[in-house]
């Protein structure tokens, strides 16, 4: 993991979720094929979580490419915490609208197939230090550019629908995304009263827009 890298995070109540091959299998080859993208050395996407299982060693991860020469994205766990998942990116390529756009459709797809408690980025995790993931009926902390709430957390705050963001989306499952800038790393400025507003609605106290 390097200052390169983007990530959006995910926490999960429990572990069982990530634990669990079929599930994982199911959800990276529907990651792969809403973003349209392949899954690096494999032939069979939805079998991709099984072999890189197979790898053993630290972290378990599968990577999506549009092609060997792109910039790409990677779904990781670490194996000593599997109650949280990464979904990273290169920062380079957050300059470009079209891969920020397959970076957050590919958070949401996650977000769909395994209905986590809370995710939220970007986050660098050379520069910060995040805290494990939170226990219980716990608030979220801290306001980031992607922030989604699981069908708990949006319950917590009544007034969502009045944060300016710039892209709401609301899950089947009762959860919520709150996009608040188009392009989290470029021209901070244009946007950072929404963060500012969203820390107000939602009574988060902190704010981070980008890392």
């Amino acid at each position: 993991m390097c200052y390169q890298l983007v990530y959006i995070v995910f926490d999960f109540a429990a572990e069982a979720t990530l634990k669990d091959s079929a599930v994982m299998n199911r959800c990276v080859g529907q990651t792969a094929a809403r973003i349209g993208w392949g899954i690096e050395g494999e032939s069979e996407p939805d079998a991709a979580w099984s072999s890189a299982l197979k790898k053993g060693g630290r972290s378990v991860y599968v990577n999506f490419s549009a092609d060997p020469d792109s910039y790409g994205l990677t779904v990781s766990v670490i194996t000593n915490q599997w109650r949280r998942l990464y979904l990273s990116a290169y920062r380079a390529g957050m300059q470009n609208a079209d891969y920020r756009k397959i970076l957050v459709t590919a958070a949401e797809s996650i977000y769909a197939s395994l209905a986590p408690d809370y995710g939220y980025g970007l986050i660098s995790l050379d520069t910060q230090y995040l805290e494990p993931p939170a226990e219980g009926d716990y608030r979220p902390k801290t306001v980031h550019d992607y922030n989604f709430f699981s069908p708990r957390l949006s319950a917590k705050f009544s007034s969502l629908s009045a944060v300016p963001a710039v892209r709401f989306v609301a899950f089947g499952n009762g959860g919520t995304l709150l996009e608040l800038s188009p392009d989290p790393l470029g021209d901070r400025k244009a946007y950072a009263a929404n963060y500012i507003a969203a820390s107000g609605i939602l009574g988060i106290p902190t704010i981070q827009q980008g890392c």
